[in-house]
């Protein structure tokens, strides 16, 4: 049993309720290879990331991004420092 909760942030926001019905989930695909840092840990810059959409009974859509395998160290390619260009 999972312990997820989804909600409609708009209707959360508004004080409403609705049902949520999950859509497509895609992944991307960029090649990527683990490398031992300076520290001597590996580490799992994995580029990659997952994106659901979901759309509630009130009809509003939005979209969750989330790693598909986040580093240890704390990267991740969601946020400002996650380019390594």
């Amino acid at each position: 049993m999972s312990s997820t909760i989804i909600q409609c942030p708009q209707c959360r926001d508004a004080g409403q309720t609705s049902e949520v019905r999950r859509g497509i989930s895609t992944t991307t695909t960029e090649y990527w290879e683990p490398y031992f840092g300076e520290d001597g840990k590996k580490h799992h810059h994995n580029p990659n990331v997952a994106t659901t959409l979901y759309k509630c009974s009130e009809g509003h859509q939005w979209a969750i991004t989330v790693p598909v395998r986040p580093c240890r160290c704390g990267w991740s390619p969601l946020s400002e420092e996650g380019s390594d260009e």
